[in-house]
């Protein structure tokens, strides 16, 4: 049996997002990302396990790198996150990824783990494609005076929606991008788009994959 959220209003908000960890000093700091001592990493930086679900007792551990995280609105398959409200946002992340750390390209999207068993643990799904917004299984989510920032290069896509549903996005200011395109959607329906500021034109800024 899953909970369900739905119905959620955030406005007026900016936040920095530090390099490192994020809830370090908090009172509900989560715990240090790591994998069994069993798993090896392949050199190919292409996997998606989750590092969360871990005893911090564990001897020999693998502590898992790791570039910043995005902010994310995830579901679970079947049991959606609906009805979220996102204005006036303004996210500033520090940036800095490096592939040698880890790396998930954006075409591997379908690979990342559900992580059913750590949700909704902000670290669960370990590393994501996207540097800025990430959104699975979400149904119905608008977007207004949305700003995503980095201080340092990052050579990830700013957004990434997978299984999304009933989405307007209106005035989704990307000022900086090392790549085109801007927003990657993969199994997106019902998408509406006003505005978007970036590097690039429209033309190149939005794909969708047909996966």
């Amino acid at each position: 049996v899953y909970s369900k959220i739905s119905n959620i209003r955030i406005r007026d908000v900016k936040v920095e997002i530090p390099a490192g960890k994020p809830d370090k000093g908090y009172e509900l700091e989560g715990p240090l990302l790591k994998y069994p001592a069993s798993f090896n990493i392949p050199e190919s930086g292409i996997f998606s396990i989750s590092p969360h679900n871990h005893s911090t007792n564990e001897t020999n551990v693998v502590f898992y790198p790791h570039n910043v995280f995005p902010s994310s609105i995830t579901g679970l398959p079947g049991h959606a996150v609906k009805n979220i409200q996102l204005e006036d946002i303004e996210i500033i992340y520090e940036g800095g990824a490096q592939k040698n750390r880890t790396h998930i390209p954006v075409d591997s999207m379908h690979i990342i783990t559900e992580a059913e068993a750590n949700y909704p643990e902000f670290s669960m799904f370990g590393e994501l494609p996207a540097w800025g917004m990430y959104l699975r299984h979400v149904e119905g989510i608008s977007m207004k005076n949305v700003t995503l920032k980095y201080k340092k290069d990052d050579f990830r896509v700013p957004f990434v929606m997978d299984d999304v549903q009933k989405v307007s996005i209106s005035n989704l200011d990307i000022p900086t991008s090392l790549q085109a395109p801007v927003l990657w959607m993969r199994k997106a329906k019902e998408i509406t788009v006003d505005r978007i500021r970036s590097p690039y034109a429209i033309t190149e800024a939005l794909k969708l994959m047909n996966d």
